[in-house]
């Protein structure tokens, strides 16, 4: 049935399915995780229960992590949720298919351009160099937290979608007769699926970077039909976002004011960080690797001086050695530019956190690129058996990222391996602490609450102006109905002063309103401080930071002042600030239906459906008629 042809073309993808599953395997048992909980098993848009317009489109415009809304990823999650219901299982498990689909789509690129490589450079060497560069991508132990942390499928599809660009441009480009034809193909299929996996991940921006530098550096000279127009069409995206954060600059100043550093600081300590990615891909030790990097030490005012010297000297120096590198070895300096390429949108000028490392999921694969053929001119001249020494490499990611994957199969493993790795991380200490609480709410063993609340401590002594570590303290002892010793009330209050302010102070101060409300009476004068604390250090440009104070604000009159018209005007204002989210809409409708004001409640119903009628109307079906 088979020849052995076909036999010799299929065992490669059995072999790097069966080693990755197998690998992967056991992490599909842990459980949701930190961001899972606010984008999807807290979404009520992920809870669909049909298939039909209204259903979807509702979750594909309900994401929250951006701009764009990354429906295509939002999409994903309602759909396991409809099929499969909330079983983390099944959620991890899609996210494994993926990232072995895209480990397939790597082999099958890297396949074509290797043989492109040979044609036309005479260059017979590394012809296990597909199979091998994708084995060790697929089993490499740093692409652990973006495949088992579920919410990270948004990075998976994103990746999807640009090798499915990648391998969509190179296929007509290299194989169809007419040129010109080929190209136009390959542009417009590039673009389709660059527009895919911005709808997933914003990352997908960077397709045609990668499409140039394979222009540039892979495709031979004997075959530049693609003239400089074509090269000028590919970059017209980037042209675009750069003229737009140009004529735009709040888009990206503004994102500093929830920040503790600036948008110097980030760019001259993100070489240190890209550093630190490089060296967890080179030697990807498990005890190691990181899921937390709130490590790295910002540089303060004299280095700042330093290192204006030093950087613009690194940056002339490394594109000096990229220039004479692309003409002697361009395949090497292809490695290096992919992952510098990989890394331009989350590691440069952007208000996002310092560090993650599932940024280096894709970007990653250029830094392997280049490690994989130096190995390969090392076998050759010291006449080792390159098939026994590739083969010992990726049984050492096997076994790397087999212990990496029993940490994440469980929660506790997980953060007590991360805080044991990283015991200054405020991060791990509070989510290790997170995860104490949990197991308290659901075994009611003291022994967790003791250990949440050391942990709690140790991230105060990290960060004393960490609002939520003070939070947490005053709910575990709320549940016992304990009182709260003054230090933490103390230190509650002066965090929510603190600038830059927590974006999930007003959700804290909230909570305080529930306990209220629910028979754990803080004083109610202390509950107003916080609310004053909160206005007196609002986020700048932030209008949902502001819609959250005024709810919070609302709350509060309502549940604790027994001032009803103070809630409403309050809950109006947090419309006024941001017109375009939908649940200040349905904040201030639900306060009218609690408290028996129908007439006004159907008013605000037809506001809210005005702006969102698909919403609106799946929401309160059957609650009002007759447009209210």
């Amino acid at each position: 049935m088979f020849g052995s042809n076909s036999i010799k073309k299929i065992l490669p993808i059995v072999l790097l399915v069966v080693l990755t599953a197998l690998v992967y395997f056991p992490s599909l048992s842990g459980g949701f995780l930190l961001d899972d909980y606010p984008n999807i098993v807290n979404s009520s848009a992920v809870k669909i229960e049909s298939l039909d317009y209204e259903s979807l489109y509702i979750l594909a415009t309900s994401g929250v992590s951006s701009k764009i809304g990354r429906p295509i990823s939002f999409l994903s999650f309602g759909l396991n949720y409809f099929f499969y219901g909330f079983d983390p299982f099944y959620f991890k498990i899609i996210n494994l298919l993926i990232h072995i689909a895209n480990a397939i789509i790597l082999f099958v690129i890297t396949s074509v351009l290797h043989k492109n490589y040979q044609q036309y450079w005479g260059d017979k060497k590394y012809n296990n160099l597909p199979i091998f560069l994708a084995l060790l991508w697929a089993v490499h132990p740093i692409n652990v937290s973006t495949t088992a942390y579920i919410v990270q499928r948004m990075t998976l599809l994103s990746a999807t979608f640009t090798l499915l660009g990648v391998l969509f441009y190179i296929l007509p480009r290299l194989k169809i007769s007419n040129r010109i034809f080929g190209q136009t193909i390959a542009v417009f299929l590039m673009l389709v699926f660059m527009g895919l996996g911005i709808l997933s991940k914003e990352n997908a921006v960077l397709l045609p970077l990668f499409i140039l530098l394979i222009e540039k550096l892979l495709i031979p000279q004997t075959d530049k039909t693609a003239d400089n127009s074509l090269i000028i069409f590919i970059l017209i995206p980037t042209i675009i976002v750069s003229f737009y954060v140009v004529l735009h600059p709040g888009y990206v100043t503004k994102g500093y004011s929830i920040r503790e550093f600036d948008i110097i600081q980030r760019l001259l300590i993100q070489p240190e960080i890209l550093a630190g990615y490089i060296g967890d891909i080179l030697l990807p030790l498990e005890g190691k690797l990181t899921f937390y990097k709130d490590i790295y030490k910002l540089p303060v005012v004299s280095d700042l001086m330093v290192a204006d010297l030093v950087y613009p000297s690194l940056a002339v120096f490394f594109a000096v050695m990229f220039l004479v590198i692309s003409k002697k070895k361009p395949i090497f300096a292809f490695g290096g530019g992919f992952f510098i390429a990989g890394h331009l949108l989350e590691s440069t000028s952007l208000p996002l956190e310092l560090a993650f490392e599932h940024r280096n999921y894709l970007p990653g694969v250029g830094v392997l690129l280049i490690v994989v053929l130096v190995l390969h001119c090392i076998f050759e001249k010291m006449r080792i058996n390159w098939k026994v020494c590739s083969t010992m490499a990726v049984a050492f990611l096997l076994s790397q990222t087999y212990f990496h994957c029993l940490n994440w199969s469980n929660p506790f493993l997980l953060f007590e391996s991360e805080v044991a790795k990283s015991p200054n991380s405020f991060r791990a200490n509070i989510d290790l602490a997170r995860i104490y609480a949990e197991f308290y709410i659901t075994t009611q063993d003291k022994q967790h609450k003791v250990k949440a609340i050391s942990s709690l401590k140790k991230a105060i002594e990290l960060n004393e102006n960490a609002s939520a570590a003070y939070a947490y303290i005053i709910w575990l002892n709320s549940m016992d109905n304990y009182p709260i010793q003054n230090w933490v009330l103390t230190g509650f209050l002066k965090s929510l002063a603190y600038h830059p302010a927590d974006r999930k102070n007003p959700k804290r101060v909230n909570r305080l309103i529930t306990m209220y409300d629910g028979g754990y009476k803080l004083p109610e004068n202390y509950i107003k401080k916080c609310i004053i604390a909160l206005e007196r250090n609002l986020i700048p440009y932030n209008n949902k930071y502001f819609s959250e104070v005024l709810t919070t604000k609302a709350k509060f009159y309502w549940l604790i002042n027994k001032d009803i018209d103070s809630a409403v005007i309050y809950a109006n204002e947090a419309i006024d600030a941001s017109p375009r989210i939908s649940k200040y809409y349905e904040n201030r409708v639900e306060l009218l239906l609690v408290n028996g004001l129908k007439q006004k409640a159907a008013k605000a119903y037809d506001k809210y459906k005005a702006v969102f009628p698909v919403e609106a109307e799946s929401k309160y079906r059957g609650v009002f008629k007759d447009g209210g």
